[in-house]
Formats: C-alpha cells, structure tokens, sequence
C-alpha cells in the first residue's frame, strides 16, 4: 500500500476563508487519517504484516499511565502464532 502524499489542505485553502472554515478542513483532515491509520491496522492484523503493524505506531511513543507515571521504554508487540504467544517488534 503506497501512502499518498501528505498535503496541508489549509494551505490550499482560499486566502479569504475564515478561521472556522480553515478549522473545519483541519478537523476532517485529521479524521481522515485517522480513518486511514485504522485501515492500516486493520490490514497489517489481517494479512499478518508485522513490519506494517509496527509502522502504525510512533517511533518512541510515551505511555502515561492513568495513575500519573511515565515510561518511554519500547513495549513488546505480541500476536499469537500456533496457540503460543510469539513477540513481534520490540
């Protein structure tokens, strides 16, 4: 799957477009890739494509606990193979 290229729509936008028309762009912007993120997921789980899978994640994400604590430490990706829990990406 070959990724388009990203371009800004708001600045495509008409220079006279207010503020709220270059918000409502933005907004269905991110949606949609939003939408396009969910596809990939989707895809890699289906088809079993790991190095897709791993792509659908920030490179050094931060996971912030609900309790307040922080790690940066890389989490193992799991997927199941044969019965048996098998690590994927690290």
């Amino acid at each position: 799957m070959d990724p388009v290229d990203p371009v800004d729509p708001v600045d495509t936008l008409d220079p006279d477009a207010t503020d709220a028309d270059a918000e409502a762009v933005r907004r269905l912007s991110d949606r949609q890739e939003i939408a396009d993120l969910c596809g990939r997921y989707a895809t890699a789980l289906d088809t079993k494509d790991w190095a897709l899978l791993e792509s659908c994640f920030a490179p050094a994400p931060v996971f912030v606990h609900p309790g307040g604590w922080r790690t940066t430490e890389r989490v193992q990706t799991y997927a199941w193979r044969d019965g048996n829990r098998a690590v994927v990406a690290r």
